[in-house]
């Protein structure tokens, strides 16, 4: 097949970006011509109005109308570029990254005859509404019936997790929406890990965003509950709002290195020093529709994870069996399965060699790859 994969993201440091870029090589390697082809110009598609929430009715009414312009000549731009990349490339079939505000590509996908299926690793519409993680006021409905355009008009849906899933159904569209979850790159991960056992003392690493919504009061709250264990080193890989609060909390309290954000190259070596990873996550109940990315890695790596209880979660640690399930409510749990692990060297590798094991057999980007093949070929397959 001759494969167009469009996406709007600027940042290729982002970590769609390389989900992106991993799954068209594993398409390559499946055999196909894939062209990732960037939407976007210089000046981002999703662009709503950066207005405060609470503004009067007057000028809520200009900046919707402004913000209608903005996102209208955005697409008109981005829709150019897309036409040409299809009249270029002829492809057999467009895979499309879902963003909010976006609708150039499934527009010239349109005009072309060309079957889309969107990539929705995200349900854009519920995320804008219930994070805003820009602090920008939407328009009341714009971003929901946008969505709902460019999905009604897919052959398919693709998405990462049964909560996202069911998210994207509210729009009750006749469109099939497939489940499938990220992976991981399995030749950085194909060697075993070169981790120091540990008679004493135990490093316990978080890799990630520092915001609100990657569970930062949970994780500060664990580390604060463990401050008397001076065995305990913490490695804080990352950076965001949150950071400068953070650490300026744990100061002087836990022997705590904060590294920054590092190259994504650098991340299974800095995962090679922790012995314990924590993925925390606030408590979004059935609508915890992640699939993340840290999960997977730090179990391929051989970490002994620990994760939330919540959404796919489970699946992606074996029921339990790859890593810890938690609540995202109770930290003295979290507290109690680290002094565990911290205190049993023999049960965390056992943990972390379990994870490694149910990841690169289960979740690599080669498996995600043969399930987008899959739907790819059916929707060409229609329509020869």
């Amino acid at each position: 097949m001759r494969i167009l994969y469009s996406h709007y993201l600027q940042n290729d440091d982002h970590a769609a970006v390389v989900m992106v870029h991993s799954i068209a090589r594993e398409l390559r390697n499946l055999g196909h011509t894939v062209l990732v082809h960037r939407s976007a110009g210089e000046a981002k598609v999703a662009e709503p109005t950066a207005r405060p929430r609470k503004v009067p009715a007057w000028r809520k009414f200009l900046s919707a109308k402004t913000a209608a312009f903005r996102i209208a000549s955005a697409n008109r731009a981005a829709y150019r570029r897309d036409l040409a990349a299809l009249k270029a490339f002829q492809p057999d079939v467009v895979l499309a990254r879902h963003d909010a505000y976006c609708w150039s590509m499934s527009s010239a996908c349109l005009t072309q005859h060309i079957p889309l299926v969107t990539y929705a690793d995200a349900p854009s519409a519920h995320e804008v509404r219930t994070f805003n993680l820009e602090g920008r006021w939407h328009p009341p409905g714009m971003v929901e019936a946008l969505e709902r355009l460019v999905l009604s008009r897919s052959r398919a849906i693709l998405t990462v997790s049964r909560p996202a899933a069911r998210l994207l159904s509210r729009h009750k569209l006749q469109v099939p929406i497939h489940v499938v979850h990220n992976g991981i790159d399995a030749s950085v991960f194909s060697d075993p890990p070169q981790r120091p056992i540990r008679k004493e003392g135990c490093v316990i690493g978080y890799v990630g965003t520092f915001r609100p919504f990657h569970g930062l009061d949970l994780l500060r709250d664990v580390i604060c509950s463990l401050e008397h264990r001076r065995d305990l080193t913490w490695m804080l890989v990352g950076d965001g709002p949150g950071r400068a609060k953070l650490q300026q909390e744990l100061h002087g309290r836990v022997h705590a290195v904060f590294t920054g954000k590092l190259p994504g190259e650098q991340i299974p070596d800095a995962l090679q020093a922790i012995d314990i990873a924590l993925v925390p996550s606030p408590n979004l109940g059935e609508n915890y529709y992640l699939c993340p990315l840290k999960i997977l890695e730090c179990g391929a790596a051989g970490c002994a994870v620990l994760a939330t209880q919540q959404g796919d979660i489970p699946q992606l640690l074996d029921q339990g069996r790859a890593g810890l399930l938690l609540s995202p409510d109770d930290p003295f749990a979290w507290r109690a399965a680290i002094e565990k692990l911290a205190d049993n060297a023999e049960l965390r590798i056992q943990l972390g060699e379990r994870a490694r094991r149910y990841i690169l057999q289960n979740l690599t980007w080669n498996h995600t790859a043969r399930t987008v093949e899959r739907v790819l070929s059916e929707i060409v397959a229609e329509r020869i």
